[in-house]
Formats: structure tokens, sequence, C-alpha cells
């Protein structure tokens, strides 16, 4: 359902036209099912985003630690992004992530990880991904639900085991 002032709607209907916006009737049960829990997913992420944003923000391995909580935003989500320090090896830490899986996109209820240099900002030339920050040492982390103190402890271990 689109609704909106008409100006908006047309450039919404027009959008649809072009790329399409039809799903199965399973993927909108799939849909409908899932907001159902939406707000319960949500708070424990955002909970578990927050305490692993500070705990990363306490390793001296990780140079800067991005999490809109820092910034009183109303809330928060499950997203963290962080700049690994140069004493980390970044192949050797997206290897060392055991259950935490590396994914082209992110988004879920399980933690994710991706690597930004080499997937959703590949094709940005490198001035365009340099003035947004985003460098090799650049780990994007959509956090899951599971228990944070695994979240914090994955991750953890994983810049242990890829100090140069």
């Amino acid at each position: 359902v689109v609704v909106g002032r008409e100006d908006l709607v047309a450039k919404a209907r027009a959008k649809v036209v072009n790329l399409g916006a039809n799903v199965s009737p399973f993927e909108a049960w799939l849909t409908t099912r899932g907001l159902k829990t939406l707000a319960l997913r949500m708070k424990c992420q955002s909970f578990n985003s927050r305490k692993l944003a500070e705990a990363l923000r306490e390793n001296d391995h990780v140079k800067k630690v991005y999490y809109p909580f820092d910034k009183e935003e109303a809330g928060y989500g499950a997203m963290v992004t962080i700049q690994l320090a140069n004493s980390v090896d970044v192949n050797q830490f997206f290897k060392s992530l055991s259950w935490i899986k590396i994914a082209p996109t992110l988004a879920g209820v399980e933690t994710t990880v991706s690597h930004p240099l080499k997937t959703s900002h590949r094709a940005l030339p490198a001035e365009a991904r340099e003035a947004l920050g985003i460098t090799n040492a650049t780990v994007r982390i959509s956090v899951g639900i599971e228990h944070e103190e695994d979240i914090i402890l994955a991750f953890e271990q994983a810049i242990k085991q890829s100090l140069k």
C-alpha cells in the first residue's frame, strides 16, 4: 500500500511500473507473519548492537565504531560499522569469524557481516569510497538475536586471531 501526496504516489507508481513490485502469495504471507514479531526482534537486535558497539569501542584493535545510538536517534537498529586498526589482518579477520557468516547483503535474525570494499561499494571510484570513509578495514555488521555475549566473543576472538 502506498499512501501519501499525489506527486509522491505518482513517483512510486512509476517505479513500480518500471521495476516491478509484485510478490508471490507465499512471500506476502511470510512478510505478514514476520511483522508479528518485528518489534521483539528489533528490540533484541538493538540491544545486542548497542552491547557489541560498546565492547568493540573498548577494543584497542578497532579504530572506529559507527552506531546510530551514538547520535541519540530513536530506534537505534541492528547495524554497526567498524574500522579495524592497522594491527588487524582484515582477510584473516573475516576467515576467523567462526559461526558468523559473511553475506553480500545484510539483515536477518542471525548476525552477519559484509566487506563493503568488496561488495556493496566495489563499483564506486576510489575517490568516492575514500570520501565516504570506506576502506579495506571497513566492516559492516548486521547484529542478530543470538545471545549478546556470544556475538561479542565471536568478534573479540576473530580480532585476536587476526593480529599481525
